[in-house]
């Protein structure tokens, strides 16, 4: 057990702190929180089109939810290259390297959306279920612009104005990231969208057991426990929670693996660890006698001894506590309380 602790503390724990303090996990944690908002607000458009089934004069909102949670995997892909390039203090290059990521996921995505007969940006791909896709073209695209995140056209003493200076140096990495998209999509005929799906449905298809949902669960709070932020773990398993609560609202599927069951209904509301039930427990009334509030005022100091003083809870009354055991009974105080 030892040489285990030893291994966690010492090797393990060290290791996944490093690869959650990545350039790449970060960008990519930033790029997930940052669309919260519209997850959140599909969601409640959600549930407001449930009454619709109810009420018959009431509005469809699940048009609202098609241009929030149903737009996710467009924001995604824009996101990861453009917070990639605010991490590397390419601030000029960032809306570039965000547009050329969405052209680089939108043709990646084209074929699908022309074989389901659904274009337009109602398509799922655009959603959550094109998470993966947009994560990998993403960082496709960020790799891109931080190789070419330096380079210029031009000498540093030359007179043409900076903002054209970055037009011309923006064209190269992005005419890279096109002309590689095309030719891979378009003229070698790669499904490159059905080959990431293919590769990541295993991982969808496996949470959604009741073994791999414990084998998640287990993992998330085992990191955590070591001070390790369960992000690290947010490029695999957010995309499927999503793509999971996607399928739920579109009817094709009812699982009970979600962002949603697992973060705000029933296991982890207020963050990993329930932290909500541990904020309600301390809201509690303290049992009688306990004084946290006790605590120490004064230190003196002699050439003998040490000794610390308490404070009572307030005047006239005596401190709960005392570090020698005594709870406030002058006669058998030997601190001073």
């Amino acid at each position: 057990m030892k040489g285990l602790l030893n291994w966690l503390e010492h090797s393990f724990s060290p290791r996944m702190n490093k690869i959650n303090s990545n350039l790449w996990i970060v960008a990519l944690k930033d790029s997930i929180m940052q669309i919260l908002p519209f997850i959140f607000l599909g969601s409640l458009f959600s549930m407001l089109s449930i009454l619709n089934e109810i009420f018959s004069g009431w509005p469809d909102f699940h048009g609202l939810y098609s241009w929030t949670m149903g737009m996710i995997s467009l924001f995604v892909a824009f996101l990861i290259p453009f917070n990639l390039m605010e991490r590397l203090h390419a601030t000029k290059q960032r809306l570039i390297a965000g547009m050329a990521g969405l052209v680089l996921f939108l043709i990646t995505v084209s074929p699908a959306v022309i074989d389901a007969g659904k274009p337009g940006f109602k398509n799922e791909a655009l959603g959550a279920g094109g998470m993966f896709a947009a994560i990998i073209t993403g960082l496709i695209t960020g790799w891109v612009m931080k190789i070419f995140a330096s380079f210029t056209f031009f000498r540093n003493s030359s007179a043409i104005p900076d903002f054209v200076r970055n037009w011309f140096d923006a064209m190269l990495p992005v005419a890279i990231v096109v002309v590689f998209g095309w030719a891979l999509i378009d003229v070698i005929g790669v499904d490159l969208f059905r080959g990431i799906q293919a590769v990541f449905s295993p991982v969808a298809d496996i949470i959604q057991t009741p073994y791999g949902f414990a084998l998640m669960m287990f993992l998330s709070c085992f990191i955590y426990s070591m001070g390790i932020s369960v992000w690290v773990l947010s490029p695999v398993l957010l995309p499927a929670m999503y793509a999971a609560m996607a399928e739920n609202v579109a009817g094709h599927a009812d699982h009970l693996v979600t962002y949603s069951s697992v973060y705000s209904t029933y296991l982890w509301i207020g963050g990993v660890g329930a932290t909500c039930r541990w904020s309600s427990s301390c809201s509690r009334p303290s049992p009688p006698g306990f004084a946290p509030w006790a605590r120490p005022v004064s230190r003196r100091r002699s050439s003998t001894s040490t000794s610390r003083s308490f404070s009572a809870p307030w005047p006239g009354t005596r401190p709960s506590w005392c570090p020698c055991g005594c709870r406030g009974s002058s006669s058998r105080c030997s601190s001073g309380c």
